[in-house]
């Protein structure tokens, strides 16, 4: 404290022109020092605004993710369930047919599904339903990302492989477009299904399946 009371003692005299100075440039500096301020302000206002909306959306989409997915497990898990009581229930005439072949002794009946054909039953009825998921939470998205982005090349239409590559064919061959992550390349039939009712006509052709809609769609 002393030091400084020295030192002010010492450069009082340059002390009292600094504060002249300051007093005498201060109603030029305020205007300076308030516009920086404000565009500052106009710069980061607008930034939290973008941020909060983003934020928002993003919260909604991932609910609505959230409905959609738990509803389509619904659906699965109902569809398994009625596949297997199908699976494991006799009818009347089933009955009947096995009690004849255990009184003659020699035939054993064969109405009742073996292991494997429920097996087989069931992992067609679950890659199904993921398929249907996968459309639903993902893949219609990305689809049609992908079409508004020939839109702008005026193409309406394009072809994707069991792997969920995306191609369109040009004059020298084909060009990639994209590629859709965990395509189910073995549940096309599902997928045109879905497809359709977007308005987008889907046709397997070989292992590919074509996308046209708009100009395309309408011839």
């Amino acid at each position: 404290m002393e030091d400084a009371k020295q030192w002010m003692i010492k450069n009082k005299e340059m002390l009292i022109l600094a504060g002249v100075v300051g007093m005498i440039l201060s109603p030029f500096l305020w205007p300076f020092f308030l516009a920086i301020t404000v565009q500052t302000l106009g710069f980061l206002i607008p930034i939290l605004i973008v941020r909060t909306i983003m934020k928002k959306v993003q919260k909604k989409k991932q609910k609505e993710k959230k409905r959609i997915y738990e509803e389509l497990y619904k659906e699965s898990v109902n569809c398994n369930s009625r596949r297997n009581v199908s699976g494991q229930s006799k009818t009347d005439g089933q009955k009947v047919q096995e009690t004849k072949s255990v009184s003659k002794g020699n035939k054993q009946s064969s109405a009742e599904p073996s292991k494997d054909t429920v097996k087989k039953g069931r992992e067609m009825s679950d890659s199904s339903c993921a398929a249907l998921m996968w459309y639903q939470l993902e893949g219609r998205e990305r689809i049609f990302r992908l079409m508004k982005r020939m839109e702008k090349e005026d193409r309406w239409s394009f072809s994707i492989s069991p792997e969920g590559i995306c191609t369109v064919c040009e004059e020298k061959g084909y060009r990639r477009i994209g590629a859709l992550k965990s395509f189910p390349g073995r549940e096309m039939k599902v997928l045109e299904k879905e497809l359709r009712k977007d308005c987008i006509r889907a046709v397997q052709r070989g292992k590919f399946l074509w996308l046209s809609w708009g100009k395309e769609y309408r011839q």
